[in-house]
């Protein structure tokens, strides 16, 4: 009988903290500004959203995710009792992650928060793909395909950086998913020393990290002693050629250049 109960739609008032609901610490998205608590201070006109999957006595939230944050902190501050809004619907994982990427489709999308629902549906879903994903949100596959392929290697620490606001720019995020992982963890030492992650600082490191690579297999080859040193400069498109090689991993195009530059 609570099984066939809990199939019906219905809402009810729990305590922000209860555990059915993730904990602060395992929520993705951009934290609440004061502006918006503050609103949250005159009550929630809509209801937050989980859905729960009787077969597997497991609990997913669905959207809502902002207000449940700002209903946490207002109970953390004494303002509330921490009292909080939520609808309830039966369904699976999947489920709840197309809830999340509709509920952004119809308000302001976030991309990263749409990614993260998007990745969590390809790898537990085996019959989703592009195209299926984003008929039930209303999007072309193209922006489902873009999103995957633009955040896949992007690392976890990252994307919670971007949507807690410690990485301020959706580009820094971008260039982080371009680098390697020893850049990466570089640029994750950075973040967390100086609590700031510039896009200058990415750039930076992966012009030094061109330069050094540069210089190995100039050393090389010299090394080798293929290459009569006969050119003493080079102009910066000079090296920007060469750059511009390593970069896209055509090492042996880059040696012959190296090559013909100095003889």
């Amino acid at each position: 009988m609570t099984k066939a109960k809990e199939k019906v739609p219905h809402t009810e008032w729990w305590d922000c903290d209860d555990p059915r609901l993730p904990l602060t610490k395992d929520i993705h998205r951009t934290n609440p500004d004061m502006e918006f608590v503050a609103t949250m201070r005159e009550g929630q006109w809509q209801p937050i959203m989980v859905r729960h999957d009787s077969n597997m006595e497991q609990w997913y939230m669905s959207f809502g995710r902002k207000r449940l944050l700002a209903c946490r902190i207002l109970k953390e501050d004494s303002i509330t009792s921490g009292k909080v809004w939520v609808r309830i619907e039966e369904g699976t994982a999947q489920d709840a992650a197309r809830d999340t990427l509709i509920e952004n489709a119809q308000r302001s999308s976030n991309e990263i928060g749409d990614y993260l629902a998007i990745r969590h549906i390809l790898m537990t879903d085996a019959t989703a793909t592009y195209e299926s994903i984003g008929k039930s949100i209303g999007k072309v596959k193209g922006y489902v395909k873009h999103l995957d392929e633009t955040y896949a290697r992007v690392p976890g620490w990252a994307l919670d950086a971007t949507l807690a606001g410690d990485i301020k720019s959706y580009s820094v995020t971008v260039a982080i998913g371009k680098l390697n992982k020893e850049q990466q963890a570089t640029c994750k030492t950075e973040l967390e020393t100086n609590k700031k992650l510039p896009l200058k600082f990415i750039q930076d490191l992966n012009r030094f990290v061109k330069t050094q690579a540069a210089a190995a297999m100039f050393n090389t080859i010299k090394d080798q002693g293929n290459i009569p040193v006969g050119r003493e400069f080079f102009n910066r498109s000079d090296v920007q050629a060469i750059a511009d090689l390593l970069n896209k991993k055509k090492y042996t195009e880059a040696i012959s250049l190296v090559t013909t530059y100095l003889s």
